[in-house]
């Protein structure tokens, strides 16, 4: 997801391995994944699962949030998008959120959604 750093995943997951000094190999055997794996992470030709996200931060030593780029303030939307929509797990919201960025919103745009959200969401709740 964007934040202040231009990175997407890909790039920030080469980034980490790179300054690093870590190989393909290393990196996925640190969380569980073949050298192609990996290699199609970084490329962009696949996706990192929830659990190889939570492996690859655990690896780098740095959150989830900071991995996927997400800066504090999208983190509060993406906790607030996943209440709002029961979503079970914040990786739904987070990829909510950035096709919101993506599609051209603002961060403002996008904060009065979830405010018209949340207040249709506590309307339908009256009896």
């Amino acid at each position: 997801m964007p934040n202040e750093s231009p990175l997407g995943l890909k790039e920030r997951l080469k980034q980490l391995r790179l300054s690093r000094q870590r190989t393909l190999e290393e990196v996925g055997r640190s969380v569980g994944a073949e050298k192609q794996t990996v290699h199609g992470w970084e490329s962009g030709k696949s996706k990192p699962s929830l659990e190889a996200i939570v492996k690859l931060a655990a690896y780098y030593g740095i959150t989830t949030d900071a991995l996927l780029g997400v800066s504090p303030a999208q983190s509060d939307k993406i906790h607030h998008l996943a209440q709002l929509f029961s979503t079970p797990d914040s990786v739904r919201a987070a990829q909510m959120l950035e096709q919101m960025l993506s599609a051209g919103y603002s961060e403002t745009q996008i904060q009065s959604f979830i405010e018209i959200a949340d207040a249709l969401k506590k309307k339908k709740k009256r009896p």
